[in-house]
């Protein structure tokens, strides 16, 4: 199923089963998408931005889910199962998500310089882009706020390139550690690293804070949401993930910051 250019209101697709879903330049104001069953949905294929606004995607199970150029506003994935999110450049506002949402990154800003090797390959192709099509490209931000995932479970799921954590519900429980001033709870925990690691694990747990935690933080994402389970094999938590998370812990807990 393929959307061009089409604007829709009240629109009911109970129940879809779809090899794949696609929109490009296309509107929705309450669709119903409930139930939704589809391998690859591209929510906002081209390079125009399509828009769902107080539509509802309960229940939907998606396989792939490539956001594009998409903007959702009030919209509902109640007891969804998502899967490979990519929303890098994905408006999300005042939406609410349950269930499980797996291998998803949401985003509060494109990577530097992704947008510049879209225009490359865009020119390759088409020509010289229109000057819309190179402000969407290049834009620095994503509109990413009010949004509620405090009854997901996020498997594998990110938040990074500036998502604002502070506007958003998260999930809570011993499974869930926020750090909501990243850098220096990375900086105290690694300045911790030798009095408190087994000696064994040091090296590892150093390139996981400084290297895997870290690189998120280089690239604007001032909170983290760290779930230990997410660097499990065969789930059990890798020896080295779950030191680094409990020295992690520990730091919140002795800055009393709240951490879970």
């Amino acid at each position: 199923m393929f959307f061009d250019h089409e604007h829709l209101t009240d629109r009911d697709f109970t129940g879809l089963r779809l090899t794949s879903f696609g929109a490009v330049g296309s509107g929705f104001e309450r669709c119903n998408f409930a139930g939704l069953r589809v391998d690859n949905a591209a929510f906002g294929s081209g390079v125009e931005v399509s828009e769902y606004v107080d539509c509802s995607f309960d229940g939907a199970v998606v396989r792939r889910t490539t956001g594009g150029f998409a903007r959702f506003v009030r919209c509902s994935f109640r007891d969804v199962d998502l899967r490979e999110w990519d929303g890098e450049f994905v408006d999300m506002v005042g939406c609410v998500v349950t269930g499980k949402v797996r291998s998803g990154q949401f985003w509060g800003a494109p990577l530097p310089g992704s947008g510049e090797s879209r225009l490359r390959s865009y020119a390759k192709g088409l020509g010289e882009p229109p000057q819309s099509v190179r402000q969407l490209m290049t834009r620095t931000a994503n509109e990413f706020h009010g949004n509620d995932f405090s009854g997901a479970e996020l498997i594998g799921t990110y938040f990074r390139g500036g998502a604002d954590l502070t506007r958003q519900r998260l999930p809570q429980g011993p499974d869930y550690l926020y750090l909501p001033d990243a850098a220096a709870t990375i900086a105290e925990a690694v300045a911790r690293l030798d009095a408190g690691t087994e000696t064994s694990l040091q090296p590892r747990v150093r390139r996981f804070l400084t290297g895997v935690l870290s690189r998120d933080v280089e690239q604007g994402q001032r909170q983290l949401l760290v779930r230990a389970k997410n660097f499990a094999s065969r789930g059990v938590v890798k020896p080295h993930a779950a030191a680094a998370v409990a020295l992690l812990s520990s730091v919140i807990v002795s800055s009393g910051r709240p951490g879970s």
